[in-house]
């Protein structure tokens, strides 16, 4: 910028200085005569001359002021050199303690959530302390106004005795409730904390927790002499108990529901599908019951193939046809001396008649069996309908009441499963035994024919002329 400003004072210098030296045109003689512009050049050299040393002063000059603007220059940049890597350094060092302090506090809040954590630990685990011993008869043993410390050292002292007294059988005096709802004094027989009987004279036996740290007898468990022998100090090698997991919570025996008392429980849907199943076990006992009679063969086929080869009439047994071997046979023997496709067609009419017999009832097993798990759901469906009701009416406050609710209406669905699967298990055996006893008949009747025609047996595992016409 300097050598700039230096270059156009040197050429604006010269000009202004001619300017003014140069005389103007009023004061300017004419020219003509040669002396005068002789004795004129002299003096503009002269003048020339004085203005060149007086811009070589200024020159000068201005370098001079140069030089000192550039030294100024340097020395106020390194003094703000200086002056910015000073607050550089200070920045850095600002930045370093605000990093060390930042990390002291996030270690100050790390330990201040442990702290907190270690304090919500200690007060559940006290409280889980006072639960605990509650149940194992120390009651009010943690009082609330004493030091944690304290309370937590309390804590492991009466868990030590409370596990001493669980592993051993102690008794104390004390009081429960009979089974007519009377409070009588006794004696106390703890085995451990899971356990407890009772002894007094008006009754004995085992005890229940009855709630609030209360036992009450159970009659219908018996264990009358056992209480005694355990009051006697002779303890029985075989210890009859009913183990219960503290006396807080009440226990209440229940009997096991009878199946009709399950049906009332599941509606008119449950006693549908109970209907349903009784209808299908009837109509498999009759399957069963007539697969059975029609599977009798006896000597009937041998009979009627010595008859066949000594060339007697129908034998007695067979033409009375009281039996499905015995009409299939008679079919076969009165058409013998048909030709082979009309014997296959009255073999096969034979056959379709003694099916219509067989396989009665099979369809409707099946249809039982396949209905009753649908039923079962729709009664599922309607009962959780209800207890959605339920809910909307009285809300999720008693657990109690909404498992009964849905145990209910699942007993639709079990009763479906109960009546399903056995019949669709007997449906599809006694269709497999039908549908063997038809081939054992089938090739009864073919091997009278092979008789007559002198041929060998037939192998009873090929497929038979008269079968295809059957299937036809």
């Amino acid at each position: 910028m300097s050598n700039y400003i230096l270059a156009f004072i040197l050429f604006a210098l010269p000009a202004f200085t001619l300017a003014q030296s140069a005389p103007s045109k009023s004061q300017q003689e004419p020219s003509g005569s040669s002396v005068k512009s002789r004795t004129e050049r002299p003096s503009l050299a002269a003048l020339y001359q004085r203005e060149f040393a007086f811009l070589d002063t200024q020159k000068r000059e201005l370098e001079k002021l140069l030089a000192r603007f550039d030294r100024d220059t340097a020395a106020k940049e390194r003094r703000l050199t200086r002056q910015i890597d000073g607050l550089q350094q200070q920045i850095l060092a600002l930045s370093l303690e605000a990093k060390r302090l930042e990390e002291q506090i996030i270690e100050a809040q790390r330990q201040q959530e442990k702290r907190e954590e270690e304090a919500a630990l200690l007060k559940n685990t006290l409280a889980q302390a006072k639960a605990t011993l509650g149940d194992y008869g120390f009651p009010g043993a943690l009082p609330e106004e004493a030091d944690p410390s304290e309370q937590l050292a309390r804590a492991f002292e009466l868990g030590l005795q409370a596990l001493r007294q669980s592993s051993s059988i102690h008794t104390e005096e004390g009081v429960f409730f009979l089974a007519d709802g009377r409070q009588v004094s006794g004696k106390l027989i703890f085995l451990g904390n899971i356990a407890a009987y009772g002894v007094s004279p008006e009754g004995s036996g085992i005890l229940l927790p009855a709630g609030e740290n209360r036992l009450k007898l159970a009659p219908e468990l018996g264990g009358e002499a056992m209480a005694q022998a355990l009051a006697q100090g002779r303890p029985p090698r075989v210890l009859p108990a009913f183990l219960f997991e503290n006396r807080a919570k009440a226990v209440e025996l229940k009997p096991e529901k009878t199946f009709r008392q399950v049906l009332d429980d599941g509606g008119p849907i449950a006693w549908t599908i109970a209907a349903l199943g009784a209808v299908g076990v009837i109509f498999a006992a009759i399957r069963l019951f007539v697969l059975a009679r029609a599977g009798r063969k006896g000597d009937l086929v041998e009979q009627a193939v010595e008859a066949v080869h000594q060339d007697k009439p129908i034998p007695p047994a067979i033409e009375s046809g009281k039996t499905v071997y015995a009409r299939i046979l008679q079919a076969s023997l009165s058409h013998l001396h048909l030709p082979e496709e009309e014997w296959e067609i009255a073999i096969a009419d034979a056959l379709l008649k003694e099916t219509v017999a067989l396989e009665r009832f099979s369809g409707v097993i099946l249809v039982i069996a396949a209905v009753a798990p649908l039923l079962g759901l729709l009664g599922t469906v309607t009962g959780m309908i209800e207890t959605f009701e339920i809910i909307t009416r009285f809300g999720t406050g008693d657990p109690k009441l909404l498992a009964t609710g849905i145990s209910v209406a699942l007993i639709t669905t079990e009763v479906g499963l109960m009546v399903a699967i056995p019949l669709l298990l007997s449906g599809n055996l006694l269709n497999g035994w039908c549908q063997n006893l038809k081939n054992a008949l089938e090739l009864a009747a073919l091997e009278v024919r092979e008789a007559a025609q002198g041929a060998r047996p037939v192998d009873r595992t090929e497929d038979s002329p008269s079968r295809r016409a059957v299937e036809a």
